[in-house]
């Protein structure tokens, strides 16, 4: 997939930073005081992974971003 680099959106550069409140929240909700353990390790990942495929949708390279 080859797409032409541009600027993301705002809403496209607050979807991984929402994505990862509501996730910490829930953590939090669910796991109470034990939520500083593995769990927010997996939210931070799965943030990461969304702000990634959306830096590839506005064409940035794999190799910048590493």
């Amino acid at each position: 997939m080859h797409f032409k680099k541009r600027q993301p959106k705002l809403w496209e550069a607050l979807v991984p930073i929402v994505f990862l409140t509501l996730l910490l929240s829930l953590s939090v909700k669910v796991y109470k005081d034990h939520s500083l353990e593995g769990s927010n390790q997996i939210v931070l990942i799965l943030s990461a992974s969304v702000a990634a495929v959306i830096a590839i949708f506005t064409g940035t390279k794999w190799d910048e971003m590493l």
